[in-house]
């Protein structure tokens, strides 16, 4: 390019790239600020070897690899050097064909920020940078999908997908495509275990007994376990199923399976006429100390009538029998 300086550009025009003659500076590009295609196939007697990012075979031991972590890049062009993932100067300036995106930070995503490669969460930064833009799988996405490129949908999760963060969305989708959660799996008690309780007397989605509320068909807990709520069938709950089972007073032969014989009842059950006496076959004494829900009250000669319902009873008898002395008068 040197050769370039003496010749007057009547002679020779001036050269789109490395050509020093001052008349030539408005109209030329600096060998240092040309691109990686400027470059390729311009001799060496034009532009000599730049120092970082030079494509030329003849330059290769010359120059230096834009993903050298060791260089500074801040002076290269973006059109030689493309953005790194990580340790780039660049990032952040506001110069044109020099402007690289931020990295992120703090798992903050400014729009257009870079994940920085160099980061233990660089894999989590690319999927919170991608996620909200993801549609949902469809069956043309076939077996298996890159990474980030759809979100698994109930039974079309194809390998690879991503799986939704709002649990209530994980419905119908494999365990093996994407682990249970803790909180609102909408797979609770279907492949996953229950983890909420109930927050009212509904029971769908499945949750745990409270003391508060036990609707019907609630799953059953170590310290809740009324009748009527479900054994965690799955056995991924700390109450086993077995432990759950015994809790339950028979209503037939082993119904519920693995029930336990009420001790006192008011009916034969099949299977506990050993282990179960009946409400009519208990002493004075054994029956009032019974409550009502499990031995309901007689008519008559039942010890757990009050007092004031006996004073009544007297009470009564006398009044009829005082109406029928009147009558009998008259």
């Amino acid at each position: 390019s040197q050769d370039l300086q003496n010749i007057p550009i009547q002679l020779c025009e001036c050269r789109n790239i490395g050509d020093v003659r001052s008349e030539c500076q408005s109209s030329t590009i600096e060998c240092e600020k040309a691109s990686k295609e400027q470059l390729i196939g311009l001799s060496t007697d034009i532009c000599d070897c730049v120092q970082i990012g030079d494509p030329r075979d003849q330059c290769m031991s010359k120059t230096t690899s834009c993903d050298d972590s060791d260089i500074d890049l801040k002076n290269v062009p973006i059109s030689r050097c493309e953005c790194q993932s990580h340790d780039d100067g660049r990032a952040g300036q506001s110069m044109i064909g020099y402007n690289c995106p931020s990295y992120c930070n703090n798992n903050q995503y400014s729009e257009g920020c870079a994940c920085d490669s160099s980061k233990d969460d660089y894999d989590q930064c690319i999927s919170d940078k991608v996620y909200p833009t993801l549609l949902d799988c469809d069956e043309d996405d076939g077996q298996s999908v890159q990474a980030n490129t759809c979100k698994c949908k109930g039974i079309i999760s194809p390998l690879g997908c991503t799986c939704p963060r709002d649990a209530s969305e994980l419905s119908d989708i494999p365990i093996l495509r994407c682990e249970c959660v803790d909180n609102n799996d909408a797979r609770g008690g279907i492949s996953c275990p229950v983890s909420n309780e109930c927050a009212d007397d509904e029971i769908n989605p499945k949750c745990l007994c409270t003391q508060e509320h036990q609707g019907s068909g609630c799953i059953c807990t170590q310290s809740v376990h009324p009748q009527e709520c479900e054994c965690d069938s799955l056995g991924k709950s700390p109450f086993t199923i077995s432990e759950c089972r015994k809790t339950k007073i028979c209503i037939d032969n082993d119904i519920p399976s693995g029930c336990t014989c009420a001790a006192i009842a008011e009916i034969r059950v099949n299977g506990c006429e050993s282990n179960t006496t009946l409400c009519k076959e208990l002493a004075l004494e054994s029956l009032k100390a019974e409550n009502k829900s499990t031995c309901s009250c007689y008519q008559y000669g039942d010890p757990r009538n009050s007092q004031d319902e006996i004073g009544m009873l007297i009470f009564n008898d006398r009044m009829r029998k005082s109406i029928e002395r009147v009558t009998n008068r008259i």
